[in-house]
Formats: C-alpha cells, structure tokens, sequence
C-alpha cells in the first residue's frame, strides 16, 4: 500500500508542477503580448544636405527649416511620446557623395525616415538607396518629373513637379499688353532643366509665342557672357533662365555689364533672399517662380515666418525653408498616423496623409507626387520679392516693361 500511494503522489506531485509551468509560461505570454509597446526613446531621423559646394546656400535654408520645425516638435513633447533626433550630414553637393552620406545614415545611424537631399541631382541617388533600404522619403527641394516614373514607393515629394511651373508662367505672358512675342530661353544641362526646357518650349509655342533662342549651359559656368552677348543679338521681348540661383546671379550681373534688358528677365529661382541681396539694385524688377511666399495665407504660416525671422535673424524667409519646415510636419504627421517607430508603418502612413502646411495643403497621389502643389510668380520690388501672379494671390501689379537695369 505504501509503494502505492507513494507512486500516486509523485504522479499528482508531477502533474502540479506541470501545471504551474503551463500557467507561468502562459501568464509570462500574455504578459509579453498584452503589455504596450515599448516607447522609443527617440524618433532618428537623417538627411544628406549641400552644405558646401555649389548649392551650399539653399542647403542652409532647408538645414534651419528642418531644424526650427523639429525644435518645435520637440519642446512640446515629441511625437508618441519620442524626440525627434535629427541628424544632418554635408555632402559636399555631390550626388555620388550624397549617395555614400545616405548608406551611412540608414547603416549606421539606423534612421527610420529622410527628408532628402537638394537639389534634383542629389535626390536621385540617394531616393533610390532609400527605395533600395525601404526607407520613407518625404522630399522637399525636387521637381523633375522623371524622379515620379520610377516605380518607387517609398519616395514621396511635396515641391511641385516640373509641369507645374509653366502653366502660370504662360498665363502671366498672355495677360500682359503688349504681349510680350519673341522668347529666349537658356537652361541648365541637368534632368531638371531639360525637363523644364522642353515643356516650356511646347507650351509657349502652342500658345503663339515664338521661342527665337533655346540653348543649355553647365552648372556653375565661370563665364556666360558670350551666351548672353548671342541672345541679346536677337533683341527678344521675354528672357526666360532654367537653371539655380547661383548660376541665375551671375547670369543677372552679365546681361547688366553687357546691356541686355528685355521687356521681361525672368529666372526659376531667383526668387531667393541671396540673389536680391547678392545683386542689390541690379535684382530690381527680376522675375522670379517660387512654390512659397511669406506672405501666403496658409494655416500657422505667419507663426512661422515670425519665429524664423526671429531665431535666424533675417528680414525675409526663403521659401526653400518653408518647403523644409513643411517637410517635417508632413512626416511628423505620418507617424502619428503610423502610430510606431517603424520605416515600413511610416510609409504606408504617408498614402494616407491630407495635411494643410504652411506651404498649403499636402496630400500624395500613387507616385508619391503632392497633388496639391503650386507655384506663384514673383517680382523684386524696391528690394523686396512680392507675387504678382496669379492675380489672387498678387500683393503687388507686375512691373512691365522691365525698366534699364539701376547701378
């Protein structure tokens, strides 16, 4: 009888402990599967920027933007309870140094989203390495159209594309009496101006004007008077450059040294603090085709524009800053919606996303294209960049014909 009960207990003994194991195991699951996720301790972010080199000026502005929009995020709180970490790295405005910045933000700062590089030429390589990693994208200094027929699907742009900046363009040429006839067009030898090169040039002809001169030239050309001296031979009403505002500054002080002043002189992007002040009275009456102005009365814009102005000591905002600023409230906004620290959650949030920013509102079609964009024409008056067009946007009348260039 001993040997009997003796067995029986050690199996109801064996039979206890099993059960303890299943209910400690099974407690120690349900533990692990109901508590919360973990809050990181921070949210890494990184982008390769032109901090030196050719387009260094502009990759300031996007480098004050950024930093004065995630300074904001951050002193109220951070996004899910995390800090944004922003991590900005030069690369030289070099697209083959860009491309190696970017490898080593995603490899070995593990960032979890980029807001880009600038310009088009940097965005390319380093987009397709974020495409390669499945890192999200949120762009805010490219429009090359071709950038949106690669397939991509982490790559999301809010800066309007290249067939957005003509159509008001066009319109302003049209409304003008008399209406300016004979065009003359240069631009830069990247995707990016020749884009843009082509579809101004279909357009204005379709629409009646005469395009009397069209040739490319090398970013960062030492010397364009011999180009100029070509077109001002041919005496054109509209002067239409494609190309960046380093270039665009030169190209101004040449056609003044040379006496080249069209009814119109208009370049892409010289509706920058830089060229007004590089060029003081010589930039007077200069048109110019940003995405953004100051003056815009978009949600918070005004906020914006007063603490810029306040912490980087400026009297005007680029609106190379405001597109960057922008940016970040359109990724800040993805990962809220995500609702985790996680690339893939990030850009699946980015599809989803309908935002009003300071720069308007912000919403991707399939191609990761904002289908909001726009673009505003400017003039330089009296030292200070206002719209002229379209109409309902305008703070000021266009001045036209342009008067001789002041001294």
């Amino acid at each position: 009888m001993k040997i009997k009960y003796s067995k029986a207990l050690t199996k109801i003994q064996a039979a206890i402990i099993i059960i303890v194991i299943v209910i400690a195991l099974l407690s120690i699951g349900m533990y692990y599967f109901l508590r919360p996720p973990a809050v990181a301790k921070e949210i890494v972010i990184g982008s390769p920027l032109a901090l030196t080199g050719k387009f260094a000026k502009d990759g300031k502005f996007y480098k004050d933007g950024w930093e004065l929009a995630v300074e904001e995020i951050n002193e109220k709180g951070g996004i899910l309870g995390a800090k944004i970490k922003l991590i900005v790295e030069d690369d030289r405005s070099d697209p083959a140094y860009s491309a190696t910045v970017m490898e080593k933000l995603i490899n070995e700062y593990k960032i979890v989203a980029t807001l880009g590089a600038f310009p088009t030429a940097c965005t390319e390589p380093t987009s397709a390495i974020a495409e390669k990693y499945k890192i999200p994208y949120v762009g805010s200094g490219s429009a090359t159209w071709s950038l949106y027929e690669r397939g991509f699907k982490y790559y999301f742009q809010i800066f309007p594309p290249t067939p957005r900046y003509i159509p008001p363009i066009i319109s302003l040429y049209k409304s003008l009496s008399p209406k300016p006839e004979s065009i003359a067009i240069t631009y830069e030898l990247t995707a990016w101006g020749e884009e843009l090169k082509n579809t101004l040039l279909e357009e204005a002809t379709k629409e009646g004007f005469k395009v009397i001169f069209c040739e490319g030239y090398t970013a960062g050309t030492a010397d364009f008077t011999p180009l100029l001296l070509k077109i001002k031979a041919l005496n054109p009403d509209a002067y239409v450059d494609i190309g960046h505002t380093t270039d665009e500054i030169l190209l101004c002080r040449q056609s003044a040294e040379i006496g080249f002043n069209p009814k119109i002189w208009h370049g892409m992007l010289t509706a920058t603090i830089d060229f007004s002040q590089s060029l003081g009275n010589l930039a007077e009456n200069i048109l110019g085709t940003p995405a953004w102005h100051e003056t815009a009365k978009f949600p918070g814009n005004e906020e914006f524009v007063k603490k810029y102005k306040e912490k980087y000591k400026v009297e005007q905002v680029d609106y190379h800053a405001a597109l960057a600023y922008a940016s970040v409230q359109v990724l800040a906004e993805a990962i809220k919606i995500a609702g985790e620290i996680d690339p893939e959650k990030i850009r699946d949030a980015l599809t989803k996303v309908d935002i009003m920013t300071i720069v308007g509102r912000v919403k991707f079609d399939e191609k990761g294209c904002n289908i909001y964009s726009q673009l505003l024409i400017t003039q330089i008056q009296n030292g200070k960049i206002v719209v002229v067009w379209p109409k309902e946007a305008a703070a000021a009348n266009i001045i036209y014909p342009k008067p001789p260039f002041k001294s």
